[in-house]
């Protein structure tokens, strides 16, 4: 018999995984940018001295030139936020110490006595920013309802104190027979039983959230508190009317982010408004606080909701002072709130006739006027916070905001390495991104082609041929279209041929009551506009039935869990989720090939 030659699979070098590059790239992001400051850290990097890396910092009021001042800021950010160097930190311990000693702040924390008050005009000056604050507050949300906030409970995508995050979806917080909650939440989860008598639960009393560390780069975890099921249903129906109001008043739109990284640039550009941030923002939010400023009808609904209680990892149960913390579903809406609240007005109170009464605030990233920095700090300490003095800036020509950097009204936005670079994937997205920020008004800065290059030349040849046009992701190499020559499409269109690598997904058919209740609910609460549509036509061919038949019949032992029966119903079945496994070659359309041009040097020589 014939020895058939196996035939090496290319793809298999796809799911190897390489050297990371991480490190690489840094030295030649650290040689391209050719300061002195850069010089100091690739010696740093050279000596495995990472600590003094992660903390690199520079003074933007040290700078006047916009082009250097971005080359070293790329430097001190660039590997800020990699978590996986080893630097004799126990980075989850710092995370949960962090979170108790802002606890223990909260603890002392007197608002009516603050030791921050000397004198009877300043503590009159913060009387009457809290009635204000107040105020403003209750106009914007006026009175609370239950039956709005109904309509817009929802799970959300993630992990529960009693599902892992692999079983995130709401089918499966739908069909739990045990869902968890906290004793608070009781009054609600009865009058949901009631309301729904289709959903069938028992939920089981829980203390409350559970605090996890999740990465955040090598110097510390950052903290979460994923919260028992039925809260986080009832809290994102809050958060939803929260943001309703806000959206009222011009906060937290679709645009929100654009608009505080354009008042950015502004300010960078003309110094007249300041950016402020917030250190653990989220987590000073003092329940006195919620209590002092907010109408009583949403705090006897938020103290429904939240938890009183988060489970540490060694299984000690504490008491939060904290409303709540990232991972409850309205912390950024009440903190969006509250922060505005406060800021418009220290605008009202404090500031001058020629001060700039612009204000927006998304989250704890607020923009207002740079001389009302020092007086907004004061008040906001008053009230249990601190501003992050690296983050905040007033007094120099470099604004940060929602993401985006400017000095001097140029966009300095650095990237950031958040992962190891040691897959295909990995080096295509560390190889475009290099390529993005190296871009000019017309072609690419020459002195960044090096650090370019070295990732290109570290990814299989193979892999090389897959080239994309920008703004198609990161399946494949950004390429210009004169690099490429891509092939015109036949259809007729006017579009170009691209080659790229994609996810594939296996899918996992469940079944059940879960299933059903979510495609009910979504079906009577559509979340996304975009498919209304769509909503529409299951709408209409579920009122063809009688839902008390459909529902009976599903619960019935000859059609429970059936994926034809659900089928029969829906036209696209509900029942599939899909699970990552691996990659796939995809053949795309681009009706548009951007070109970034050439490799230029920035000084025109």
């Amino acid at each position: 018999m014939k020895k058939v030659k196996k035939v090496a699979d290319p793809f298999q070098d796809l799911y190897r995984q390489s050297a990371c590059q991480a490190n690489q790239l840094a030295a030649d992001i650290y040689t391209a940018a050719d300061t002195q400051a850069s010089s100091e850290m690739r010696q740093q990097l050279s000596a495995g001295d990472y600590s003094k890396i992660v903390s690199a910092s520079i003074d933007p009021k040290d700078y006047t030139n916009a082009d250097t001042f971005s080359r070293d800021y790329l430097c001190a950010e660039l590997m800020s936020k990699f978590p996986h160097w080893e630097i004799g930190v126990n980075r989850s311990a710092v995370a949960l110490q962090k979170f108790l000693e802002v606890e223990e702040n909260l603890t002392q924390l007197r608002f009516t006595e603050n030791p921050i008050v000397s004198s009877p005009s300043k503590k009159a000056r913060m009387r009457a920013i809290e009635m204000t604050a107040r105020k403003k507050i209750e106009r914007i949300l006026g009175d609370f309802s239950w039956d709005e906030a109904s309509f817009s409970f929802a799970f959300g995508p993630g992990a529960s104190t009693s599902m892992s995050r692999r079983r995130g979806d709401a089918s499966f917080k739908y069909g739990a027979e045990r869902p968890h909650m906290s004793y608070n939440a009781e009054i609600l989860a009865n009058a949901l039983s009631r309301a729904h008598p289709s959903w069938q639960f028992s939920a089981a009393v829980v203390a409350g959230s559970k605090l996890v560390t999740v990465p955040k780069n090598a110097k510390t975890d950052r903290t979460i508190c994923i919260e028992p099921d039925l809260n986080m249903y009832f809290q994102k129906g809050i958060g939803k009317c929260i943001r309703r109001r806000l959206n009222r008043w011009g906060l937290l739109l679709p645009t929100a982010q654009q608009i505080n990284a354009d008042y950015a640039r502004v300010g960078s550009a003309n110094g007249r408004l300041a950016t402020v941030d917030l250190s653990s923002a989220s987590d000073s939010i003092h329940m006195e606080l919620v209590r002092l400023l907010l109408p009583g009808d949403w705090v006897n609904a938020i103290e429904q909701a939240r938890s009183p209680f988060t489970v540490l990892p060694s299984g000690q149960i504490h008491t939060l002072r904290k409303v709540s913390s990232m991972g409850n579903g309205f912390t950024f809406e009440l903190e969006t709130l509250i922060f505005y609240a406060l800021c418009s007005s220290v605008i009202e109170h404090l500031s001058e006739k020629d001060t700039d009464h612009q204000c927006t605030v998304f989250g704890d990233d607020i923009i207002i006027a740079s001389e009302l920095v020092p007086p907004l700090q004061e008040v906001l300490s008053y009230f249990g916070f601190t501003m992050n003095s690296k983050k905040t800036h007033f007094e120099s020509a470099f604004r940060e905001s929602c993401g985006k950097h400017f000095f001097h009204g140029t966009d300095v936005t650095p990237f950031y390495v958040r992962d190891r670079i040691d897959s295909v994937h990995r080096k295509y997205w560390a190889a475009n991104t290099v390529r993005r920020y190296s871009r000019m008004n017309w072609g690419l800065d020459y002195r960044y082609r090096s650090a370019y290059e070295s990732i290109v030349d570290s990814i299989p040849k193979f892999f090389r041929k897959f080239q994309i046009p920008e703004g198609y992701g990161d399946g494949g190499l950004v390429a210009d279209w004169d690099e490429v020559r891509p092939t015109r499409a036949l259809d007729g269109h006017d579009a170009w041929l691209y080659e790229d690598l994609i996810p594939k997904f296996r899918e996992k058919r469940i079944g059940g009551q879960g299933v059903l209740l979510k495609e009910l609910h979504l079906l009577e609460y559509p979340e996304d506009p975009a498919v209304t549509h769509t909503v529409a036509q299951k709408r209409d061919k579920l009122l063809n039935c009688v839902k008390s038949e459909i529902i009976s019949a599903f619960f019935s032992s000859s059609v429970a869990g059936s994926d034809d029966f659900m089928s029969g119903v829906f036209e696209v079945s509900p029942s599939v989720l899909p699970r990552p496994q691996g990659y796939k070659k995809h053949i795309g359309t681009a009706h548009q090939w951007p070109s970034y041009g050439p490799w230029l040097s920035p000084y025109g020589t």
